[in-house]
């Protein structure tokens, strides 16, 4: 059993009111980075949110799957605020994955896994 999450602002919130599943997913996080630029939150404000979420994603009791977009990788934006988005949502992407135990791009459907921790990983000795 999963709950969706589609929370224009306050992701934090939503996620930690979620009861009796076994995982969350939340969609997405381009849209909330997009809700919260367009409410007029400064680039400080919203990696606040950002870092309180990831925070959060460690002490949840089931899991969490975020979903995202990949801007930076497209077209030029030729405006400022279209700069500025792309820019704050590669640092939101930036700093949800190096907090997340795994992360998948995926590209026409087919998954690429660029991180994958194990919570059971031997760490190496020396002899």
């Amino acid at each position: 059993h999963w709950t969706t999450v589609e929370e224009p602002f306050d992701v934090e919130a939503r996620l930690s009111a979620v009861r009796g599943s076994d995982a969350a997913v939340v969609d997405c996080v381009t849209v909330w980075v997009s809700n919260l630029m367009l409410r007029g939150d400064a680039d400080e404000a919203i990696l606040a949110a950002v870092d309180r979420l990831a925070r959060l994603l460690s002490g949840l009791p089931f899991d969490v799957t975020l979903v995202s977009n990949e801007v930076g990788a497209g077209v030029y934006p030729p405006t400022d605020v279209g700069l500025r988005f792309r820019d704050v949502l590669g640092v939101v992407n930036q700093r949800l994955a190096a907090a997340a135990d795994r992360v998948v791009l995926m590209v026409a459907g087919l998954p690429l896994t660029l991180k994958a921790l194990t919570a059971h990983a031997t760490p190496v000795q020396a002899p």
